[in-house]
């Protein structure tokens, strides 16, 4: 059995949505064995949709519901990673659309966004448009995600998101696919139990059989 962690690690200087300083996690030790304390503790502030995360309905959705109302099943289960590493711009119906996506399959993408290198929010990331989310609406899977900290850009209306959430698809976002090669695996993603809020961060893992 191989396991591959294909989470971003939550660190006070990690690459953040637009570079935004404000989304920067912060940690703030509160006891420390150093300077006498028994044992170590840390507080953490964190945006929930920091670093490899899951939008709930609720995120853009006026009465979604929040990350706690999806079921474990959309986050635990076979999955199967796709390579677009080709495609410019953006993901669309016409590059997914001959890729034997069926009901209830959980998808994740991987696109050029893995093979960057150069440091800092990559603002031109490739993204699922519109015609990938209706294809993917009609086709009633169950999950998908990508390689970016948005799975949608330069879409006023935010149809990708409303489209995918509004028919119960989840969305992985900020997944690290750099080292994963296009297959098959079993997806362990469970989000933290946060009730009613709009997302929450995930572990990622992907288990391939050897």
């Amino acid at each position: 059995m191989h396991i591959i962690d294909i989470s971003i690690p939550i660190t006070p200087d990690m690459t953040v949505y637009k570079d935004q300083p404000d989304k920067k996690p912060v940690f703030k030790t509160t006891r420390s064995i150093e300077a006498g304390d028994r044992a170590r503790e840390t507080d953490i502030c964190l945006n929930t949709h920091t670093g490899t995360h899951i939008d709930a309905k609720s995120h853009f959705l006026k009465d979604g519901e929040g990350i706690s109302h999806f079921p474990l099943h959309h986050f635990i289960g076979k999955c199967r990673v796709i390579d677009l590493t080709s495609v410019k711009e953006k993901i669309s119906e016409n590059d997914i659309r001959d890729k034997e996506i069926n009901e209830g399959d959980i998808i994740l993408f991987k696109t050029a966004n893995s093979l960057r290198t150069k440091p800092g929010f990559n603002f031109d990331f490739i993204y699922v448009d519109k015609t990938a989310a209706g294809f993917l609406a009609g086709k009633k899977i169950k999950t998908v995600g990508i390689d970016s900290l948005g799975i949608e850009r330069a879409q006023p209306e935010n149809e990708t998101h409303k489209t995918l959430l509004s028919n119960n698809i989840a969305i992985i976002e900020g997944l690290n696919l750099a080292e994963t090669e296009e297959g098959e695996y079993f997806l362990c993603c469970p989000p933290l139990s946060l009730g009613n809020l709009d997302a929450s961060p995930a572990r990622a893992v992907l288990i391939k059989d050897m």
